[in-house]
């Protein structure tokens, strides 16, 4: 089973990572999922730290599902 990871946008969960051809990153693991999304979160503080960025991003923003999850819109 492969894995992808949403976020929770201003209008509801929907996939957070996308690859060059704009399709859902997919992951191997649940374990792979959580290390891309630990490391943007550390990415992202690290840009503000720097003044780079205003504002961080939040781990309970994401979530990860099986690549099988389609939005309701979908």
């Amino acid at each position: 089973m492969k894995y992808k990871i949403l976020h929770n946008y201003i209008y509801g969960w929907d996939e957070a990572c996308l690859d060059d051809n704009e399709k859902p990153a997919l992951f191997d693991t649940e374990k792979e999922a959580q290390e891309n999304i630990n490391d943007l979160i550390e990415d992202v503080e690290e840009a503000v730290k720097l003044g780079h960025m205003s504002d961080v991003y939040y781990k309970e923003d994401y979530k990860i599902v099986p690549s099988s999850w389609r939005s309701k819109g979908a």
